[in-house]
This record gives structure tokens, sequence and C-alpha cells, in this order.
């Protein structure tokens, strides 16, 4: 009568269980990772609404646009109907995009984990005119970098 394993079957057990501990631990950290990437992107998405809904929501107020005055630039400068907010400037600055109410300081707008590696302004003729703004993003997600951008267009109500 045979009583416990053999030396050989207990080497194939423990491998068989570290091999199945290994594909444990991989399938893991690959499902970790996923999230954090899920979760940059969708961090770098709500960052790129908030910044579109401040510049969307100024343009269409705006009484004017100074800059640009035709064709694209790197500057949006919108007359304001608040006298104390006049201009109101757009710009980017240290990868991120700046909004300078008259003569206050420029504060930024996007947050500091998300850089704009672009801003660009288009005026756009027509009646009415509009102007379109386009943003390219990117936010690093462990190991990767997430790109990301945006691009709309806000019809001018007083131009």
């Amino acid at each position: 009568m045979r009583r416990g394993f053999t030396l050989i079957e207990v080497l194939i057990y423990v491998a068989i269980l570290g091999i199945a501990f290994i594909s444990l631990m991989t399938m893991f950290n690959a499902g970790a990772q996923s999230g954090v990437i899920v979760e940059a992107q969708n961090l770098l998405l709500d960052a790129e609404r908030t910044a579109q809904a401040i510049l969307q929501a100024r343009i269409s107020t705006a009484t004017s646009v100074t800059t640009p005055a035709s064709g694209s630039g790197s500057t949006l400068v919108l007359a304001s109907p608040v006298a104390a907010e006049n201009p109101v400037t757009f710009a980017l600055s240290g990868g991120q995009i700046t909004m300078k109410l008259g003569a206050g300081a420029a504060a930024p707008i996007t947050p500091a984990d998300m850089r704009v590696t672009s801003f660009t302004v288009t005026r756009l003729s027509g009646s009415p005119a509009g102007v379109r703004v386009s943003l390219v993003t990117e936010t690093d997600a462990g190991t990767l970098l997430i790109p990301g951008s945006v691009t709309f267009t806000t019809l001018l109500r007083y131009d």
C-alpha cells in the first residue's frame, strides 16, 4: 500500500500551480493597466469638455472677436459685454489653455495633468460669422501617452 506522493509528483504539481499563478498575475496586471488607460481617457475627455464649454460660453456672449480678425491664430481675444472683463484673452501657455479677464492675471482653464500641444482658432466668415477652435491634447497613463483632440465651431451672436 502506497502512502503520499513521490518527489516527481510533488514537483509536477508545484510547476502546474506556479504556471497557473503566473497566468493569473499576468491577467490581473493587464486588467489593472486597462483600468488606468480608461480612467486617463475619461479624465482627458472631461477636461476637454470643460475647456470647450468655457470657450463656447465666452465666444457666444462676446460682443466681437478682436483676434483673429480673419484667418487663423493661436490666440483668441474677445470683447466682453462686461466692462471689467474686457478683453477676454485665451492663449496656450506652458501646455495649458489660459483665460485672462481684462487686466487680471491669466488663469488656466485646463488641468495640469492634461497637456495642450496645439490651440488653433480660425475666424469663419459668413452670416452669422463664427469661430472654429481646435485643441490637440495628451495625458499620461502610466507608461502610455493618451492623445486627444476636440474641434468645435461657435457662431457669433453680435458680430
